[in-house]
């Protein structure tokens, strides 16, 4: 048994005959708005009309669906490529600095987490665009002459892609750097090793998880990139989420949307299934092994490269950091004087000075009702997403080891199954049960999007626990539930808000399930921007991103303290009860 399992197993305070029925609400989540979905899309995508018929997945492969697929896969694993040049030089830095200063660089790579990608895709278009900021700068400079299209080209796309993707890899392999023993990297440097060969021979490998994980996530997310292509990828350029798009929404095809919904999908489960396959057939070839196996003929590249820059290495490391944490923040820093300007279109520097736009959005009442809209939904069903995820571990010792981590497998899908895949598979059962529009469908897929975050945050928490807390106030006669109520929902609070507080942001900040399930009276705000965006280029969409940010970072912040107070609050009960104990 795992460590994580053993801890989740000695924490659960639930009688073994009543651990059960706790699963229960995750598990109806799971099975309304996963299985049953995404059954009925591969049924869908068996028929034709009302015949079964392999038509739909023979008309794909005899159409532009091949290089649709090829080109999802080079982006994604191009950009997967590019976030490990970028992101691991950028943690292990992070990682060996101490002090304050780690909190505000973190927090400020944390941020852009909790902005829509659609967001950060239309602030790319007033730095890429012909009057952007990088083409006024290449003016001013004198470097060009005339401005360059990068906007709407492949070369806009991969940036801002891989601008989008950077925090989610530099903060799992932070984690992981950030618990090496500094030790390990100075012993193998006391022992003769320079520090190049100490980084490659004795960090990285304890790293390789982190960054393993980190570069997974990263593939799989660029599988289900929908916003950032469409709206800065160039004209006639597609990847297999907005393929889909375009077959349900301009088509009207409904079986060859399902069929390229299950190929993403059967992609995702067969490169995660490789992956898993992959890492427990190097472990065993390790083990099996009476000796160290040489290594790649890659690696050793790597090293004489970095060993030949070896002089420069702070320096090459430094600037690198310093230029990720630009390009992860330049994105949102350059909204708010664009939300100022008089113009009607897109300049930078923006053209006069105007609350124009921020009087616009606060006058509108479709803005206002979907902007209310969007927090009511989000808010339930991160609601419902933190009461079914903290319930399920917590009770999760009630399964035997096998079983516990399939369920904290199948708890976690919805973090890699493409957002596009999802509502598509929402779309088709909604349709045939007459729900589209429905408010319940919206708060209940966007539960299932969230549910991973309470479960691995609170799970991650639980492991922290110490179970002799617990065993000590079940010795003095208290309760299951008593020990819930009074020791553990106590213990627990921070991480239960911070999982209420990312499902929020998944449902706040989601466009794809908008785009099929909404109806007139049902229009979020992420839908109203995509249109808005879509429709024209204005600083209307900057002053919106900036009210959404400024909430959404004053929330954070106050989430930050409130977690804090809490935690100095029982460090004082704490004392106290150590210092009347003493006395």
């Amino acid at each position: 048994m795992s460590a994580a399992g053993l801890a989740i197993s000695n924490l659960s305070t639930t009688p073994a005959s009543g651990r059960g029925i706790n699963l229960v609400p995750a598990a109806l989540l799971i099975a309304a708005f996963l299985w049953i979905p995404l059954i009925t899309t591969v049924i869908s995508s068996l028929q034709a009309g009302s015949t079964w018929s392999g038509a739909n997945y023979s008309s794909l492969f005899g159409d532009t669906f091949p290089k649709i697929l090829l080109a999802t896969l080079g982006d994604s694993a191009a950009v997967t490529l590019a976030c490990l040049f970028l992101g691991v030089p950028t943690a292990y830095t992070l990682a060996r600095v101490e002090g304050k200063i780690i909190a505000v660089i973190l927090f400020a790579l944390s941020i852009p987490l909790f902005v829509s990608s659609l967001i950060r895709s239309y602030s790319w278009v007033a730095i890429l665009g012909n009057r952007g900021l990088l083409n006024q700068f290449l003016l001013y400079i004198g470097l060009i002459e005339r401005p360059i299209k990068m906007a709407y080209t492949q070369t806009g796309m991969f940036a801002a892609m891989v601008q989008v993707q950077l925090p989610l890899f530099i903060l799992p392999a932070y984690s992981v750097m950030r618990r090496i023993d500094p030790r390990v990297r100075r012993a193998a440097q006391s022992l003769g090793a320079d520090p190049i060969t100490a980084f490659f021979t004795a960090f990285l490998p304890l790293a390789m998880p982190g960054i393993g994980a980190a570069s997974l996530l990263v593939f799989i997310g660029s599988l289900g990139f929908f916003e950032t292509p469409a709206i800065l990828g160039p004209p006639g350029a597609y990847l297999v989420s907005q393929s889909i798009e375009v077959r349900v929404n301009s088509l009207g095809d409904q079986g060859g949307a399902a069929a390229q919904a299950v190929v993403l999908l059967l992609l995702t489960v067969l490169l995660l299934s490789f992956t898993i396959l992959l890492r427990k057939a190097v472990a065993g070839l390790k083990r099996s092994l009476p000796f160290e196996a040489p290594r790649p003929r890659s690696k050793i590249l790597l090293e004489k490269i970095a060993r030949s820059a070896s002089a420069w290495r702070w320096m090459i490391v430094g600037s690198l950091t310093t230029f990720v944490i630009v390009l992860t923040f330049l994105p949102l820093i350059i909204l708010l004087p664009l939300s100022l300007s008089s113009a009607s279109y897109l300049s930078f520097p923006p053209v006069g000075f105007s609350f124009r736009w921020f009087i616009a959005f606060f006058e509108t009442d479709e803005w206002t009702k979907g902007t209310a809209l969007s927090i009511q939904l989000a808010a339930a069903a991160a609601a419902i997403a933190t009461f079914a995820g903290g319930l399920c571990v917590l009770n999760l010792g009630a399964l035997p080891p096998r079983a516990r981590s399939i369920a904290l497998i199948v708890a976690s899908a919805p973090l890699v199954i493409s957002p596009m895949v999802l509502a598509v598979s929402i779309f088709y059962i909604s349709a045939l049960l007459g729900l589209i529009g429905n408010p319940v469908v919206f708060i209940g897929t966007y539960a299932l999007m969230g549910l991973p975050f309470p479960v691995l945050i609170i799970g991650a928490a639980l492991t922290k626990l110490d179970p002799a807390l617990l065993r000590a106030a079940a010795s003095l006669g208290a309760k299951p539930s008593t020990i819930l109520k009074t020791v553990t929902l106590p213990l627990l609070s921070a991480s239960v808000l911070s999982g209420f507080l990312f499902s929020f942001v998944v449902g706040f900040n989601d466009l794809s399930v908008s785009l099929f399930l909404s109806s007139g009276n049902t229009r979020t705000l992420p839908l109203l921007m995509w249109d808005d965006v879509r429709q024209e280029i204005t600083p209307r969409l900057a002053a919106v991103s900036v009210v959404v940010l400024t909430a959404g970072t004053i929330f954070w912040l106050l989430a930050i303290t409130l977690r804090h107070a809490v935690a100095r609050r029982r460090a004082d009960r704490l004392t106290s009860a150590v210092r009347a104990a003493a006395t």
